[in-house]
């Protein structure tokens, strides 16, 4: 059976303010964790519990970025608007038949709000580990530019390779239809 190539890491990104502004400063970014909101389904006809998922609803969703000192930019990111942070990255991969690697692109788009800024610490020849968190209300992700998955609170949408999850509940519900 062959063997598709293997994704072996992260070779460098970059972040950007809406898009276009490259952020000042070096970066270090802990992306949201999606983690379904859920309800316990238990009684008749049931043998126990099942702790089931509501399509397309999720807990809060954080992205922190990790600077390395305090620059005036990073103040930007601190007014009480909607910022849309972009992660533009490369990641390596191997193809084992081949027997080469190639890089593949990777984009993750943020609408986020800003709700926590840690200023770090001075230290003399030491990095003053400012930290930013942000909640997510949109999430958009494309390797090699081809879309993979998309959620948007606001609009009601979770769509994974093309399948819109929410399509029939915004039908129901007259949104945006």
């Amino acid at each position: 059976m062959p063997i598709g190539p293997i994704p072996e890491k992260n070779i460098n990104f970059q972040v950007y303010l809406e898009g276009v502004v490259p952020m000042i400063g070096i970066a270090e970014a802990t992306l949201p964790s999606l983690e379904s909101m859920s309800e316990t389904v238990s009684g008749s006809g049931l043998a126990g519990e099942i702790d089931s998922p509501t399509t397309g609803h999720f807990g809060p969703m954080s992205v922190t970025l990790n600077f390395r000192t305090i620059t005036g930019d990073l103040f930007l990111l601190q007014t009480p608007n909607d910022k849309k942070i972009e992660l533009r990255g490369a990641t390596q991969t191997y193809d084992p038949i081949l027997g080469i690697r190639r890089t593949e692109g990777i984009r993750v788009a943020c609408t986020a709000i800003p709700k926590n800024l840690d200023l770090g610490t001075f230290n003399v020849g030491a990095t003053g580990d400012v930290t930013m968190e942000f909640e997510v209300v949109r999430l958009k992700i494309w390797i090699d530019d081809i879309p993979r998955l998309e959620l948007d609170k606001h609009a009601y949408k979770y769509v994974i390779d093309g399948v819109d999850h929410l399509l029939a509940l915004r039908r129901v519900l007259a949104i945006g239809v």
